[in-house]
């Protein structure tokens, strides 16, 4: 339900922009406009005529995350301070892009709020709470839809409406000018796998969204709603099925010929994250997932492409209807899907102009496609790759022995990039300035391994995805993480910025010749866009995961940072962020405020004693890696001390401990998301999950005191 703050009544809309003049860095911000989320075709389609204003995800239909602003520009942003911050309550972080329209930032968090902030001093207008949040009820025993409640990746506005997604898969529509829900529907079924965290599309009076799954064998989609309404105008599945023996179309019946028999039953190809819309062709770009198991010799051995997975596909945006696609990693076998930043422009290649589309996805190369026609123009590795060699003139990959762990004598190889991916979720900008693309990479291998076993949730396969207990570990390469100025046009890599940190926050590029990224410690910096120089930096307190916006308000140029460790991150590598609390911070020239430090908690000396063998605490970090107790307690146990909606199993409790079977199995915390694993675990797996939380709490705080001892000295 909507809720207007004590003394933030809502006021009458008044845009201001169009009185002031300073020059031709902000001119052509429009004048007043008669009503909130003003977002409409007109202003969409000529966003350089508003240069104030950040309408819609990527700031424009491109997804370019450029804004032609240059107030703040490589001799002024010396001066950039804070103007202002304002603290949110989301203990997941926060991961998703804000919107500015008219004075009004909006946003989302954990749960799928939504938050209007006053552009100008960050005064709070309205929040809006999803109605019947009840984990228990509407996500059963679904791991990834209870992930996805503390994750959301943005929203879209349109003719005055905010749309929303949530982790038990609806889209709801609210009114932009007080949050008041207008209407809502069921876009997936959690009972099904499925859930939502992306971000909403929008375009032409028609909404558009994905959802998230692959890894509970949902089988994936995107659907179009009317922007009005809310009715569903056309659905289209990436992966074939049957109804009473037969496929539900012809076309269904050639995507599966690509597989092996019914392999596609095991489902994948959901579409997470990434749409662009091009209203030039009135078409829709999508970035599909991948599926399990992982290990194309169960799954596919004949080693067809598996439509439409780990594809980019192009969409009828009116009817749904396929026009193109093209397969970025056929018979994939190491999770690189390609649901990162689809961006669109127009590039002179060879004296030629193209229409292109590009995307640095997971598997660690960039590509240039023809947007018009979806045929492979290049490719390149931004990023250390050795599961292939390279790209043929035919857009297919030369594979390389070196990742064909399920050749391997002992079954196991080391693979480059990670199933994380050479470039993860944090958008990627372009700037059609310099023409480059600046990439957030993250820069470390994954030793998969396969297995007899059929089961678990990658089908067989065990990945030690980045094994390292904290950065003070020797074993920790020096550089995790990069910002990557890459020229699509040569495909080359023009200059590089590393950092001691894995997959940074998203990145922004302005006409003042500047990008901007913030890291996983909290470190704010503005590059000159051209060189890679370090021109300011400044403390945000605060980890880091999204991109950056730019937007004019009364004059003035504000840069706007979304803080707080959140998404995949949060989940894998809390020891490498300096989590500090969720907060929005906004920056302008001259800007004087302070945000507050942070200092982390200190663990507590564990309540209960560490009597389990080795080998049982052991088995039990096994259990606790391969069951998704990750997703929600941190990988290894770890939870960023500031981010913790679940609770640090480190700092384990001793009426906790003694009721531990009947949480684990017995579902008594179910309310809060902790169903049953009862049905996954014995009562012995069950105990060795405790022994090995016991004796992590042990370590971990031993070290700590050790660290402080050392620090006194």
């Amino acid at each position: 339900m909507p809720t207007t703050l004590s003394g933030s009544a809502w006021v009458p809309w008044v845009f201001i922009g169009a009185s002031f003049s300073i020059g031709a860095s902000l001119a052509g911000t429009p004048g007043p406009e008669p009503r909130a989320g003003n977002v409409t075709s007109e202003r969409a389609l000529h966003v350089d005529s508003n240069p104030g204003n950040w309408l819609l995800h990527g700031r424009d239909f491109n997804e370019q995350f450029f804004s032609p602003l240059r107030q703040i520009d490589q001799k002024s942003v010396k001066h950039l301070g804070v103007a202002w911050y304002s603290d949110v309550s989301s203990p997941t972080g926060i991961v998703s892009q804000p919107l500015m329209v008219d004075g009004v930032v909006y946003f989302t968090s954990m749960y799928s709020i939504v938050t209007a902030l006053d552009a100008g001093n960050g005064r709070a207008l309205w929040h809006f709470v999803p109605p019947n949040i009840k984990l228990a009820q509407r996500l059963g025993t679904n791991p990834v839809a209870v992930w996805n409640f503390g994750t959301n990746r943005g929203l879209a506005i349109w003719e005055g409406k905010v749309y929303v997604t949530t982790g038990d898969c609806r889209l709801i529509a609210l009114d932009a000018r007080d949050g008041r829900e207008l209407w809502q529907v069921q876009s997936c079924d959690t009972a099904k796998g499925y859930g939502i965290s992306g971000a909403p599309r929008v375009g032409a009076g028609k909404i558009f969204i994905g959802n998230s799954g692959s890894d509970n064998g949902a089988r994936g989609y995107v659907s179009a709603y009317d922007a009005v309404t809310g009715k569903q105008i056309w659905r289209f599945y990436t992966i074939p099925a049957k109804a009473d023996g037969k496929f539900e179309s012809e076309f269904q019946a050639l995507m599966a010929h690509t597989w092996d028999e019914d392999a596609w039953n095991f489902g994948g190809g959901v579409v997470y994250d990434s749409m662009t819309y091009d209203p030039e062709s009135d078409r829709l770009y999508v970035g599909t997932d991948c599926g399990s198991p992982l290990d194309t010799s169960k799954r596919n051995p004949s080693g067809g492409d598996q439509l439409f997975e780990c594809a980019i596909v192009a969409l009828d945006a009116n009817t749904g209807s396929y026009v193109w696609h093209y397969t970025t990693t056929p018979n994939y076998s190491w999770d690189y899907d390609a649901v990162m930043s689809i961006t669109s422009a127009n590039l002179t290649i060879e004296g030629k102009q193209r229409k292109v589309l590009m995307q640095a996805p997971k598997n660690g190369f960039f590509f240039v496609l023809d947007r018009e026609t979806g045929r492979f123009i290049s490719a390149k590795n931004y990023t250390k790759v050795n599961w292939a060699t390279g790209f043929d003139e035919h857009g297919r990959p030369i594979y390389s022995d070196a990742g064909k762990y399920w050749e391997k004598k002992d079954g196991a190889a080391e693979v480059f990039p990670s199933d994380v991916g050479g470039h993860t979720l944090q958008p990627m900008s372009f700037s059609p300035d310099t023409g480059l693309a600046y990439i957030p990479t993250c820069e470390f291998g994954t030793m998969f391994r396969a297995s007899k076993a059929a089961g678990g949730s990658f089908g067989g396969v065990e990945m030690d995805v980045f094994p390292y207990e904290t950065p003070a570990d020797p074993n920790v390469p020096k550089v995790l993480g990069r910002l990557v100025a890459w020229n699509p046009v040569t495909q080359t890599m023009k200059w590089e910025y590393p950092y001691s940190t894995p997959c940074n926050g998203g990145t922004l590029s302005t006409g003042g010749g500047l990008v901007f990224q913030a890291d996983t410690y909290g470190r704010a910096r503005a590059f000159a866009a051209d060189s890679g120089s370090v021109l300011w930096s400044t403390a945000l307190n605060s980890a880091v995961q999204s991109a950056p916006i730019t937007y004019a308000y009364h004059g003035e140029q504000y840069v706007l940072f979304l803080t707080g460790f959140g998404g995949a991150g949060r989940s894998i590598w809390p020891a490498f962020a300096d989590a500090g609390p969720s907060r929005v911070v906004a920056l302008k020239l001259g800007g004087k405020k302070r945000i507050p430090e942070y200092n982390a908690p200190l663990l507590p000396k564990p309540a209960n004693a560490d009597t389990a063998s080795s080998e049982s605490a052991a088995a039990g970090q096994e259990i606790y890696q391969s069951n998704y107790c990750f997703m929600c307690h941190g990988n290894r146990a770890r939870v960023p001390p500031a981010n913790g909606r679940y609770p640090d199993l480190r700092r384990i409790s001793k009426e906790t401990y003694n009721s531990w079977l009947n949480i684990v199995m017995g579902g008594a915390r179910s309310e809060g998301g902790m169903f049953s694993f009862a049905d996954v675990l014995s009562e012995k797996e069950a105990l060795a999950l405790r022994d090995f939380v016991v004796h992590k709490a042990w370590t971990d705080y031993n070290a700590q005191e050790i660290a402080r001892k050392g620090a006194s000295k």
